[in-house]
């Protein structure tokens, strides 16, 4: 959501008006659920999707035509048969509504990217189901999207945040990654020279810290919720070993740790020796995929993370 909403942003300078194709409802075997949102500009897309095939195709072409005729917004619905279903890879059918709304003006874009930005908890995208006007509604409170009579609303709220520990070569390629999956991270290290804007320069915040002092990180962090992983592979093991105790003090959703057997076995007896119960860190942290180099540990840590994001980590 936010690259989209900065690509929107951005695009609005120098053109005068984009359509949003939204989904707002989904039901069988349909390729996006509902909140996917594809932009489109006169020339043709230019960021998200819709779900690709015949669906995309002739959104395109509808959003485009909306743009040369200077029309008012409208929803479509498209309704898949066996047929088209089988070109998307899938076994049946299903019905999706897509709401194409102009934009002319982007400050309501401006004002949803500052939520966004600001780690909100509440917020959302309002989108009117005649397709004439968009607006953020910054005391909205849903979880993903709703929808009434007159409106849909698609969550600003930020789901999901990683906390990074360790800005070494793994730590730097996990942070792309999730700055390319739309992932909202921090990242400390206790070497100032490894957190420069140009190794993290998506970094909500960058942080030298002494592992061994983390008693100001509540102050930094703000609330830690079930909604907030911790990623956890500094440059040693007594590093990692307070970082891990600190992180099981909270109540985060998700706790990785990166380390061979070695460092697993020292940071797990020290802390069931001082009484704490382990089952809650993920050691060695990622999927098992054989990786071997930073980028394809980096793809395994990520792949957890998608696994946590999406309730299937169990």
């Amino acid at each position: 959501m936010k690259k989209l909403l900065e690509l929107a942003i951005d695009t609005l300078k120098t053109t005068d008006s984009i359509v949003l194709a939204t989904i707002i409802y989904a039901t069988g075997s349909t390729p996006r659920e509902a909140g996917a949102i594809m932009l489109v500009s006169k020339d043709g897309p230019i960021g998200g999707t819709v779900g690709g095939g015949t669906v995309e195709h002739e959104s395109i072409e509808l959003a485009k035509k909306l743009l040369h005729d200077n029309a008012c917004g409208f929803t479509k619905r498209f309704i898949l048969d066996t047929k088209q279903a089988g070109s998307l890879g899938m076994v049946c059918g299903g019905t999706t509504d897509i709401l194409f709304t102009p934009i002319n003006d982007s400050a309501p874009l401006e004002h949803a990217l500052k939520l966004i930005q600001n780690n909100t908890s509440i917020g959302a995208l309002k989108f009117s189901l005649t397709g004439d006007n968009i607006s953020c509604d910054n005391q909205a409170d849903i979880n993903i999207t709703a929808k009434d009579a007159e409106f849909f609303y698609l969550s600003l709220k930020n789901n999901r945040r990683i906390i990074l520990f360790g800005a070494g070569h793994v730590g730097t390629e996990v942070a792309h990654m999730l700055a390319y999956l739309d992932i909202n991270y921090v990242i400390f290290d206790d070497r100032d020279e490894f957190l420069s804007i140009e190794n993290f320069p998506t970094a909500q915040n960058r942080h030298v810290i002494n592992f061994s002092e983390l008693n100001s990180l509540n102050d930094k962090l703000g609330n830690i919720s079930d909604t907030d992983g911790f990623c956890i592979m500094t440059r040693g093991h007594v590093g990692d070993l307070d970082v891990a105790r600190f992180a099981l003090n909270t109540k985060a959703g998700y706790i990785g740790l990166m380390g061979s057997d070695t460092k697993k076995k020292y940071v797990f007896d020290t802390l069931q020796g001082e009484g704490y119960s382990t089952d809650r860190i993920n050691c060695p942290i990622g999927l098992s995929i054989g990786a071997q180099t930073p980028k394809e540990i980096a793809i395994s840590v990520v792949s957890q993370i998608l696994k946590w994001k999406y309730n299937l980590l169990h």
